[in-house]
């Protein structure tokens, strides 16, 4: 018999003697019963392992060796410690979560314990919150510290990785994307951010990005592409179609599409068929598709409703 199966017997002999005994003696008796039958369960599961799809986002301080000459451990230990927590707030407001702290950067996971579809769309938008805010912490340092070289670099990598095992349970993530992400960053430019190519393919038209000469990366036996986000694009907009029109001769909007809507039925235009896809959760603004057939709406000439 196991430690497990005589704390949960003891628990249950116990649960039977509530009557007898009182609530409060039984409660009291059940606590320290509880708490180790817990964290030994904690433990037994800490080596399950699950397959996931995750964007893995590394950060680093540049040249924070460098950085540190000349100063006193406690300086330094303020300077790392202010930068990786304002760092790391990008990563939270995007729905990434911190899974290790390097000492001058830390490894965030898009992705777990639920992935999303657009993980790694929001990896990217945190990068480049991650490169805003290092900017920001650099004209404090400057200001407070007088060191006028700091910066940060941030690689993002999407693939398949394998979760769980003992050394940090469910924080830990095995797999080429977790490698070839350590070395996007590695490669990037201070104050830049670099995505692979799954990633890539995943935010592409979202961001502004310049695509580079592939890069060697120890463990890949070829070179692998490499890409410079500049910036975020602005959202796509509504864009109405004709069945017989060039989309070039239908100009875009950007209003809601409850205004183009009303638009359109006051001009009764019978039998417009309008390609669309909702862009982010709950939108009002509409974006071109790939295929307009498998998504159409019609307006009806005596209707102010589109179907």
């Amino acid at each position: 018999m196991t430690e497990q199966d005589q704390l949960r017997r003891a628990i249950a002999a116990l649960e039977a003697q509530r009557t007898d005994l009182g609530e409060s003696i039984i409660d009291m008796a059940l606590a320290p019963l509880r708490q180790r039958l817990s964290v030994l369960e904690r433990l037994e599961g800490r080596g399950a392992q699950e397959r996931k799809l995750v964007s893995v986002l590394f950060v680093d301080v540049v040249n924070s060796t460098e950085l540190s000459q000349g100063l006193e451990p406690e300086v330094i230990l303020e300077i790392m410690d202010g930068a990786l927590q304002r760092l790391a707030v990008p990563v939270r407001e995007y729905g990434g979560r911190v899974t290790r702290f390097m000492g001058d950067g830390f490894l965030a996971i898009f992705g777990l314990p639920t992935g999303r579809e657009d993980d790694a769309r929001q990896a990217v938008h945190a990068g480049l919150q991650i490169l805003e805010a290092g900017q920001a912490y650099a004209e404090e340092v400057e200001r407070r510290h007088g060191i006028h070289c700091f910066d940060v670099r941030v690689g993002i990598s999407t693939g398949p990785v394998a979760t769980g095992g003992f050394s940090e349970a469910e924080d830990t993530v095995m797999g080429l994307a977790v490698n070839l992400g350590a070395r996007l960053e590695e490669a990037a430019p201070p104050g830049g951010l670099l995505i692979s190519h799954n990633t890539y393919e995943q935010v592409r038209g979202a961001f502004e990005v310049e695509a580079l000469a592939p890069i060697v990366v120890e463990g890949f036996a070829d070179p692998v592409p490499a890409y410079l986000v500049m910036c975020a694009l602005p959202c796509p907009t509504y864009r109405s179609v004709a069945a017989d029109a060039e989309p070039e001769q239908i100009p875009a909007t950007s209003e809601p599409a409850s205004q183009v809507t009303e638009s359109l039925s006051k001009q009764n235009l019978r039998g417009l068929e309008l390609p669309i896809t909702a862009y982010g959760k709950g939108a009002d603004v509409f974006e071109p598709v790939a295929q307009p057939q498998k998504a159409r709406l019609t307006v009806e000439a005596d209707h102010d409703e589109l179907r």
